[in-house]
């Protein structure tokens, strides 16, 4: 856990010290500094920007009130806790409206040191996760600005939603709640959305889910993102995005029809002697006898199993010249098929590098010439 760094205002500097010494022996992840005059606080506050802040009302010069309009005016959200032995309703009445986090009267005993410990912990912690969805959503909102899509904060107690813009740009509606959005999803995604939402929000995970959802142009595709934050130190906030992906998910499908349709197969794989695919598309089956996720998984090396043992040093050294000069490449070589049988290919590919200029990964294109390989060999 975090440290926190407590700053405490009192005229008395051994009541203050005292504090000090009771409240980190409380919570060991306090740290406690002290001040004997509200000048003197802000000019800490200043210089050492604390995590929370601890007042007494009755000082010179200026009182707990004062000192708090004044914390108030440069920070707006900093905890600030009023520990005072001046006790009414009505300085805990003023306090409160003037922005204090909380209010406490002094008392005899060292059970109020605990009680102070706990108001400190509980203001830090809520103080603390706000800032988090605070940049968040300032994050969320540059993204905006460029898709369809629309931020959100769930209160999970309630099933209250507030989102960003208020007319949500994938729904064309105003969303209040939970309900609400749920009522926009297509009916055969709503349970698995509320469910995957929901069980989120018990496990304290982040989570994705895509549904359909019907639109005056049709059926649509969307998709939401979202985490779960924890105040107080338990769960009660969900946030994330909820963006269109309908155009995405068209381009995918578009892919998917052309590259299954390629006489060869459309790879990306590690630069590695085995060539371990990470994705695999198109008919690899018709010439090798492999299916993707055979290769996908590795449960068939490339490298190893499918490349032909006479060819594996002269592809490999052929892929890392090119890849020496940032320039794609081309190799004609045999593949040995799932039922053994031998095959000519042809292999077109280029890396895919950082910005370190590391190699990330190769992408390229194979295909079969054996039938072409054999006819040009004839006419030799």
């Amino acid at each position: 856990m975090s440290e926190i760094t407590v700053l405490h205002v009192d005229d008395d500097s051994r009541l203050g010290d005292l504090v000090a010494e009771f409240l980190e022996r409380e919570n060991t992840r306090f740290t406690v500094v002290t001040e004997t005059s509200a000048s003197d606080g802000l000019e800490r506050i200043e210089a050492e920007m604390p995590d929370c802040v601890i007042s007494d009302y009755d000082m010179p010069d200026q009182n707990g009130l004062d000192f708090l309009n004044a914390v108030r005016d440069a920070y707006p959200d900093l905890p600030f806790i009023l520990f005072t032995g001046k006790g009414s309703e009505e300085v805990a009445s003023e306090a409160l409206s003037a922005g204090a986090t909380d209010y406490l009267q002094k008392a005899s005993g060292t059970n109020q040191y605990t009680i102070l410990a706990n108001r400190v912990k509980n203001a830090v912690e809520q103080y603390r996760s706000q800032k988090q969805l605070k940049r968040e959503r300032s994050r969320m909102k540059f993204a905006l600005q460029s898709t369809k899509a629309a931020i959100w904060t769930r209160d999970i107690r309630t099933d209250e939603m507030d989102i960003y813009p208020e007319i949500c740009p994938v729904f064309n509606e105003a969303i209040k709640s939970l309900d609400d959005w749920l009522a926009q999803i297509h009916p055969e995604d709503r349970s698995n959305a509320e469910q995957t939402i929901r069980g989120a929000a018990r496990s304290g995970e982040s989570y994705s889910l895509q549904f359909r959802f019907d639109s005056n142009t049709g059926t649509r595709w969307g998709e939401m993102n979202g985490q779960t934050i924890k105040r107080d130190g338990n769960v009660s906030l969900q946030t994330g995005i909820t963006r269109d992906i309908t155009e995405q998910k068209e381009q995918k499908r578009r892919f998917e029809t052309l590259t299954s349709n390629l006489p060869g197969m459309v790879y990306r794989c590690k630069n590695a002697p085995s060539w371990p695919m990470k994705d695999v598309r198109g008919n690899v089956a018709g010439f090798s006898g492999y299916t993707a996720t055979e290769l996908e998984s590795n449960a068939t090396q490339w490298g190893e199993e499918v490349v032909h043992p006479d060819d594996q040093d002269m592809v490999w050294d052929t892929v890392q010249e090119s890849l020496e000069t940032s320039e794609s490449f081309e190799i004609t070589y045999r593949i040995r098929t799932k039922n053994g049988e031998t095959r000519w290919v042809w292999e077109r590919g280029r890396g895919v590098y950082g910005p370190d200029g590391d190699v990330q990964a190769l992408e390229g294109f194979v295909t079969d010439i054996t039938n072409r390989k054999q006819q040009r060999d004839e006419l030799q």
